[in-house]
Order: C-alpha cells, then sequence, then structure tokens
C-alpha cells in the first residue's frame, strides 16, 4: 500500500508535522493530518492555520480536492492520500483492549498511498510494534 514508514518520536508535534509537510508537498498533492478526535483536530488545525494553508475536513464537508487537510481518524475510512501524519499514536492514545480504538488504528495507518509518518511521544503504541515486527 504505501512505501515509507517513517516513526517519529516527538514532543513537539507542530514543529514535527510542518516539517514533515514541508518535506512532502513538493511531491505530493495530497497530505492529511489524521488525529484521533474532532477536538485533536481542531487544535491542531488553529496552531497550523497559523503557519500553512491547512483545510479541515468534518462532517460537513463534501468535496475534498487535494492539498494539506487534516481530519478525524473516524472520518477517514474510504479515503486515501499520497502522505499521511497519524498523530498521538501511542498506549495513552489507543487502548489495545479497546476494540473500536484498534480499528481505528488499523484505518488510520491504512489511508497512506506512498509515505506515514507515525508520530508519538514518550513510547509509541505497542500494538503497532507487534504488527509491524511480523
Amino acid at each position: 500500500m504505501f512505501t515509507n514508514v517513517n516513526e517519529i518520536n516527538t514532543n513537539n508535534q507542530i514543529t514535527t508535522i510542518l516539517e514533515r509537510i514541508n518535506t512532502y508537498k513538493e511531491n505530493h498533492n495530497s497530505i492529511a493530518i489524521i488525529c484521533k478526535t474532532k477536538q485533536e483536530v481542531d487544535h491542531l488545525h488553529k496552531e497550523l492555520s497559523k503557519h500553512i494553508n491547512i483545510s479541515k475536513i468534518d462532517e460537513n464537508t463534501i468535496k475534498y480536492d487535494g492539498g494539506i487537510c487534516i481530519l478525524p481518524i473516524y472520518l477517514s475510512k474510504g479515503l486515501e492520500f499520497d502522505c499521511v501524519i497519524l498523530t498521538n499514536v501511542d498506549d495513552a492514545n489507543y487502548n489495545k483492549d479497546n476494540v473500536l480504538d484498534m480499528k481505528l488504528l488499523y484505518v488510520g495507518i491504512t489511508r497512506a498511498l506512498h509515505n506515514l509518518d507515525v508520530l508519538y511521544s514518550n513510547n509509541k503504541h505497542s500494538l503497532y510494534n507487534e504488527k509491524k515486527a511480523n
């Protein structure tokens, strides 16, 4: 599905996301930042909008024409992007004993066509580690 996975430990998501977007924007038409919750989308959209032109996909979005966007993971099913930056992929954000969390994480990591960046702070999600090792 995708050719490049980057696991990035970061304590400053805004800076890291901006750096990753800068890396990808020259050669890719669609870049998505995918967050677990709408609240995280709203917060990151507000901060990232200070630096870049970024659209927010929500329940009212009718059309997406490419470019840089941010959306909650539950709205990403069925969509594909050249590059995906998946935020907060750690045990604190995705409970491996919660079936819904695991389904959401699967949806998020399968949206990328070419590049997937998995952002985490401290320790990345233990299930992600187990699946990648197999």
